[in-house]
Parts: C-alpha cells; structure tokens; sequence
C-alpha cells in the first residue's frame, strides 16, 4: 500500500505541474477576440466535478446538484480497500462507474460493483423483525456485488448565495452473491434509492480567487421491501457533507473533506457507521484522479474501527 500511496503522489504533483505549465502558456497567448491594448478578461472561477464512487458528479462520496452538459459523458473507476483488525479480514470494492447528461438538467450515473473479501455475511430475517441478525464466516469470495443506477435532475439553480437542489431516484439490481458480501446496498431482489441534494458554490468572494464549494446529500435505501414475508426487507439512510478546499486559482487541485452518515443501518437500526473522509483530487479538463482515507466508526461492537483507501479515476467525453 506504502508503494501505491507513493505513486499516487507522484502522479498528482506531477499532474500539477503540467497544469502549470499548460497555465503559463495560455496567458503568453493572445485571445482571437481581445484586439490590442485591450485586456482579456480573467477565466471564471469554477468547481471542477467529476463523479463520485457512486457514478454521480460530486466529491469523493458527496453527490453535487451540478449535472453533466447534455451530451457529454464521463467513464472511470473506484476503489476502496481496508485490511481491518477486529475481526480481522480484508475487504476490497472495485467499481466500474460511467455518466452522461440529459437535456433537461439531468444527469444518469451506473455503478458496477465488483467485490473482493475474506469475511462473508448471512442476514436472518424474522417475519416481524423481533430477533434479526447475521452470521459471519471466514472464507475468501469475490463476485459483483448489486449494480447501481441513478437519475439526478438539478431542478433549482444557484442564485447568488441561495443554494442549489437536485433530486435523485434509482434502482439497485441483484446479482447472485446477494448473502456473501458485506456491501450495504446488495439486494435478494431489487432495490429503490431516492436522494435530495443540495450545493452552495462560492465563485465570486471578493477577497480570493479561489471558488470554495458547500455540499450535502440524504438518500433513503429501501431494499427487498415486502418480498418474502419481509425475509430480505431492510431499509436505511446515507447522508453526506462535504467542502472543497481549491489548492490551485483555477481548482485543479483540491482538497476534499467529507462526512458520511449510514444511519438505521440493520433491520433493528443498531447498526450504524459514521465515517470522516479526507481526498486530495486533481481535474485538468477531461482528467480526473482522488486518492484519500476514510476512517469508519461502527455502532456495531464486533467491528472496530477501520481506516479504508479511496481513489477514483475518470475522463470527460464532450
């Protein structure tokens, strides 16, 4: 993991570098339509967007109201991995991710999952909820895990610090490993997801030329719910914070820092985690790569604490 951290470093101050160079170019360059003695007018400030690990433009795990220019699409990978202690075992969660826009202000995000893990779940459900739990085993397994989909639809706008909203519903499909993962999203059957979004983007602060970005999201899980007298059935919340820290004028490196809620996790709600996570991302136009830590606090007392590696990697097709 030291080796893959190194790497990742260098690739991104390399990365910054480039963008450098690329910058100082542009500005020895006359604009075809600033005549002489005049002064081009500056770039706008903006924040660079890419998706998330759930396919969506956004940060690292937070969703954006942004939606991807109609016609545009966006390809990638995710991952993330942890070797955890108590108990131990190591679980490794690798996606294909892809988006495209939709006139209209819509946006489409697909994730499929595929899954690499050591430590396999049973869930036992009762008909009427009064003693549900799960088994755990011990024995190396990898599969997809359940594919996501999405629909975003940014229906209000920014306007000067009124925040922008977006709204999200999607469906999460099975596949055939649904009681060997610990992914919280796979379902025996099908699975509905509905998001409300909310961003606020400071591009225009009169004291910096940098653009800061607010963001948050609450999406609710419902999975298998009503299939096979309740067996499966299991609903929860996600909700997520972030802020963008821009490390670069034009935000082509930036810092990210986020909050993750999986709240009324478990059929009994006793299963909890929150997580705080920090990224570092650099975007140049079509090219996007994050690297950051998660750290995970589990209500559930058979998990300790675990530190997970994130990392995303797309390019923009417009």
């Amino acid at each position: 993991m030291r080796r893959v951290g190194v790497l990742v470093v260098f690739f991104l101050f390399l990365a910054v570098a480039l963008a450098a160079a690329q910058d100082n170019n542009e500005f020895e360059k006359m604009p075809t339509d600033v005549q002489q003695g005049q002064i081009a007018a500056p770039k706008p400030k903006v924040n660079n967007l890419p998706f998330n690990v759930y396919g969506l433009s956004g940060l690292m795990v937070t969703t954006a109201t942004r939606t991807l220019v109609p016609g545009s699409f966006e390809v990638g990978l995710a991952g993330e991995y942890l070797n955890a202690s108590r108990p131990h075992y190591y679980d490794g969660l690798y996606s294909f991710l892809f988006g495209v826009g939709i006139p209209g202000g819509l946006e489409f995000g697909l994730r499929v999952p595929y899954e690499m893990t050591n430590l396999l779940i049973t869930p036992h459900r009762s008909r009427y909820f009064n003693e549900p739990y799960d088994t755990y085993s011990k024995s190396a397994a990898a599969g997809l895990a359940s594919v996501e989909g999405m629909f975003k639809w940014g229906f209000v706008q920014q306007h000067n610090f009124l925040p922008a909203f977006s709204l999200g519903v999607g469906g999460i499909a099975p596949t055939n490993n649904y009681s060997q993962f610990l992914d919280d999203n796979d379902v025996h059957t099908y699975g509905l997801k509905v998001q409300l979004a909310m961003g606020l983007e400071l591009n225009d602060l009169g004291f910096t030329d940098y653009a800061f970005a607010i963001l948050a999201d609450g999406t609710l899980v419902l999975r298998d719910i009503g299939v096979d007298n309740h067996k499966y059935e299991e609903k929860h919340g996600l909700v997520h914070g972030g802020m963008i820290f821009p490390l670069h004028p034009r935000n082509f490196l930036e810092l990210l820092l986020e909050y993750e809620g999986d709240l009324m996790r478990g059929t009994a709600n006793d299963q909890n985690i929150e997580n705080v996570i920090a990224s570092l991302r650099f975007v140049h136009y079509h090219f996007n790569v994050t690297a950051g830590v998660k750290m995970s606090f589990w209500q559930n007392p058979d998990f300790a604490n675990q530190l997970t590696y994130m990392a995303t990697f797309s390019y923009t097709y417009f």
